[in-house]
């Protein structure tokens, strides 16, 4: 089943288009990575989906239910959300921000489910500060904490790294992991952290001006990020044409500088299948694809528009 369906989902906001006829679709138990550079509809697909803002155009279908789509109170009450700022009472301690959100949400027992929540990201919840005496980190951790509340069936964390040490991103990233594996959650992150993206996500999406350029699973992301062999040789037209004859399973691409990148051949059959051939070589490499960089050509490369309402 697909928790999260998009078909066609278009939000203009006045001259600008924001999102632009997406198609999306998050599977149930999916950890999902939703990666895209600043403006290109992020934040704004995820309001949509968690209804906090609604579609110019198209729909969003949650939890499989095609007849009644996202727009019911029952499916958005199976949704626990970050989006952009975490809100919070600043007045109060992050324990009486957590009870007072179970306590409107009928839940007994609050203040054990909030001291289990505050645990489960990190807080101390004998801590006795006002919220607004906390660090950025800590209000993105108390911000989980309140997405959680309710036991939801689907997360949505919108750059929920922001802020984090290497500690404590390392605490959220295994908090999420467990609430995925232990308990069946589904996840939606958007993040520019992507290596810490990479450690947690199932399946990406990457969004360019508003629309999906690429789904693809953890898998295929690392099968197209994986080795190749850089090779240079004397003679590359005719070491070209007997490499294609030994290895013809092999991938070859010319770099500007007359060098060959081998896909789908070890180095060590490169270089056998050069000595074969009587090829005289003069570079040979074995080299990996960076993982942010495929990233960053999918997005259309980065710049540094800053984040708001296309977000």
């Amino acid at each position: 089943m697909n928790v999260i369906e998009t078909h066609g989902l278009t939000k203009r906001y006045r001259r600008k288009l924001a999102v632009d006829n997406l198609d999306m679709t998050v599977a149930a138990g999916d950890i999902y990575g939703f990666v895209g550079k600043n403006g290109s509809g992020k934040s704004t697909t995820m309001k949509m989906v968690a209804g906090l803002a609604r579609p110019t155009a198209g729909e969003v279908v949650l939890f499989g239910d095609p007849e009644h789509g996202g727009a019911t109170p029952q499916g958005f009450s199976r949704i626990g959300a970050l989006i952009e700022s975490p809100g919070v009472l600043a007045s109060l301690t992050a324990r009486d921000n957590l009870v007072a959100k179970a306590l409107a949400l009928g839940m007994t027992h609050a203040g054990q489910v909030a001291d289990d929540l505050l645990g489960l990201v990190g807080l101390d919840p004998r801590d006795h500060r006002r919220v607004k005496a906390y660090s950025l980190g800590m209000k993105q951790r108390l911000g989980l904490a309140l997405a959680l509340v309710g036991s939801p069936d689907l997360l949505l964390l919108d750059e929920p790294f922001n802020g984090l040490d290497p500690e404590a991103t390392r605490a959220m990233r295994l908090a999420l992991v467990r609430l995925n594996h232990e308990h069946g959650v589904t996840i939606m992150i958007s993040s520019h952290v992507l290596d810490q993206l990479d450690r947690v996500a199932k399946r990406f999406g990457v969004i360019a001006d508003g629309r999906l350029t690429a789904e693809f699973t953890d898998e295929e992301l690392h099968e197209r990020c994986g080795s190749s062999v850089r090779v240079r040789l004397a003679a590359p037209e005719r070491g070209l044409a007997l490499l294609e004859q030994a290895l013809p399973q092999a991938t070859f691409r010319a770099e500007p500088d007359g060098a060959l990148v081998v896909t789908g051949a070890a180095l060590d059959k490169v270089s056998a299948a050069c000595f074969s051939a009587g090829i005289e070589v003069r570079e040979l490499a074995q080299q990996e694809r960076d993982i942010e960089e495929y990233f960053v050509e999918l997005m259309g490369g980065m710049d540094g528009e800053k984040d708001g309402d296309a977000r």
